[in-house]
């Protein structure tokens, strides 16, 4: 589903400006009467346009190019497919294109002899997601069973291919804003005293827009990091501190080498804390 973006002071105009623009010219019509003339019943009135979706599953990620192996694919062929394709997960396939497990690359080193098929290999369940997953729950799942590479299925459970770890990691690069040109922020706050919303509030309504916005939590200390649309994050950092949040680091593009590496050395001291 769509994302909900943040509602910025000029967003929130726009709205009402189209709210009061339909009172004028919708309830009370252009002749300001209360009633439509004959002419604007007439008219026909311009289809509103289509809201464009962001699609946030992981459909769009998948990869059909990489073959996945089959029940009768010996361990020497899968080596090379993983050493070819760069990866240390694959998938495997029966006949019917189902998906009966995943075999990672210290797997097939445990053989036994090169000949040996993967069938032979398979024990636990196969971790597999569908195309309508949300991209945060793949995650999720790469991460707790460690894997490079993760099987997508249909709503019948037919393979339709794989995601990759490096595909999840360039898309959220792209949510984070990471190719944007602007400067960074980094706060420490308690969990009690979190609220975004007042920190987006209070950027942007200094001429600053927040391009994007992460969190990370330590114990009851949550580190949020923020992109801004500025090269320089001197004046946001002083207007946070100014209202009570600590800037544990601020990065900024016009810096020169020795100012940003001292930056970088108290963000990481702050870290090991």
């Amino acid at each position: 589903p769509p994302t909900e973006r943040p509602q910025t002071t000029k967003t929130v105009l726009f709205r009402w400006g189209i709210w009061v623009n339909r009172i004028l010219f919708g309830v009370y019509g252009r002749n300001g009467t209360g009633i439509a003339s004959s002419k604007e019943n007439n008219t026909t009135r311009p289809r509103p346009s289509k809201r464009r979706s962001i699609k946030m599953t992981v459909a769009t990620l998948v990869s059909n190019i990489t073959p996945p192996l089959k029940a009768d694919d010996t361990v020497e062929h899968a080596l090379g497919l993983m050493l070819e394709l760069r990866v240390r997960h694959l998938p495997v396939v029966d006949p019917e294109m189902t998906v009966i497990g995943v075999l990672s690359e210290d797997g097939l080193l445990d053989a036994h002899s090169p000949d040996q098929t993967v069938e032979s290999l398979l024990a636990a369940e196969p971790v597999k997601v569908t195309s309508g997953t949300h991209v945060f729950d793949v995650t999720k799942v790469i991460m707790d069973h460690e894997l490079t590479t993760i099987p997508v299925v249909d709503e019948e459970g037919q393979y339709v291919g794989i995601v990759r770890r490096h595909d999840l990691f360039e898309r959220f690069a792209r949510m984070l804003a990471t190719q944007e040109s602007g400067a960074i922020v980094a706060l420490a706050i308690d969990e009690r005293d979190l609220s975004l919303s007042k920190i987006i509030y209070l950027i942007e309504q200094n001429d600053v827009k927040v391009l994007s916005l992460s969190t990370e939590a330590h114990d009851d200390v949550v580190g949020v990091t923020i992109k801004l649309n500025v090269r320089d994050a001197t004046r946001i950092r002083h207007l946070l501190e100014h209202n009570g949040y600590q800037v544990v680091a601020a990065f900024g593009e016009d810096e020169d080498e020795e100012d940003l590496l001292g930056r970088v050395q108290e963000f990481m001291r702050y870290l090991e804390v």
